[in-house]
């Protein structure tokens, strides 16, 4: 249990769920910036590209905790997971700096209306002129933009870091999915790039070499290694005789019967 753990008290797939966290957090700060320009409606696909990060990485720490993984698939899935966290904290970042533009513009156009309201409620068009003077109205150089002029500098921005996000959040689907459910024999890489190597069948006793039937017969198992290496017989025909030898030497000892009274083995039949 304590190989399991680290420093912290955290088992392994409990660290993959603390990366969760911090790649959620990050993902909330994006979808209510998203809330507050576009509004659920206009704003639903921005949202279900940063939830779909979400679940992608919840998803990868279920599957770390309840299968087995190979190395090549927790390296793939941390990078994946740095590189989804890095691109939702340069979008996240860039929101809040864009919302607080956007706070500004909007405090900046209250106090000039106030200003201008307050102005036409004087007596007098000098009076007047002085207070849009002060309000700017007049002055193209201390022009105020508005809310939506200010997202509408950042949206091509937002939007590039937004199909970065959605960009490695599929190319990590596709890759963990070829080290996981097509790695059937967790060696690392998919099945889908290795080639079918079929073993042939295991020939029968009576269909192999005389000479390997003499060494088995003789219960010679260097023989048997010998023919092995030469190609007269496969590794899985020598694990097959060899395994037979074995279970024949086994019962031999097991069996005292099997010794004549003059303290000789009988012969051993290897059929």
């Amino acid at each position: 249990m304590q190989n399991q753990k680290s420093k912290l008290g955290l088992r392994d797939w409990e660290k993959w769920l603390l990366m969760s966290i911090i790649i959620t957090c990050l993902a909330s700060i994006v979808i209510y910036f998203n809330l507050m320009v576009y509004g659920l409606v206009d704003g639903a696909s921005y949202i279900g590209v940063v939830l779909f990060i979400v679940v992608l990485t919840f998803v990868v720490t279920r599957h770390i905790k309840r299968n087995p993984v190979t190395s090549s698939f927790l390296v793939a899935a941390f990078v994946f997971e740095v590189l989804l966290a890095l691109a939702l904290g340069v979008n996240a970042g860039y929101s809040l700096s864009v919302q607080r533009e956007m706070g500004i513009a909007g405090a900046d156009m209250a106090e000039r209306k106030a200003i201008i309201e307050a102005a036409g409620k004087l007596r007098g068009s000098r009076n007047q002129k002085q207070a849009l003077e002060l309000a700017g109205a007049n002055n193209k150089s201390q022009s105020i933009q508005t809310r939506a002029q200010v997202f509408a500098e950042h949206e091509r921005n937002l939007w590039i870091i937004l199909m970065s996000e959605l960009g490695v959040a599929i190319l990590a689907t596709f890759v963990l999915l070829g080290l996981s459910v097509f790695d059937k024999n967790l060696d690392g890489i998919p099945d889908v790039f290795q080639r079918s190597d079929p073993r042939p069948p295991v020939r029968p006793l009576s269909e192999m070499h005389r000479d390997v039937q003499r060494a088995f017969h003789a219960g010679d198992d260097r023989t048997l290694t010998r023919f092995m290496n030469k190609g007269l017989i496969t590794s899985d025909e020598y694990e097959e005789l060899s395994g037979r030898l074995m279970r024949a030497r086994e019962a031999k000892v097991s069996s005292p019967d099997r010794q004549l009274s003059n303290g000789k083995d009988r012969k051993f039949d290897s059929h």
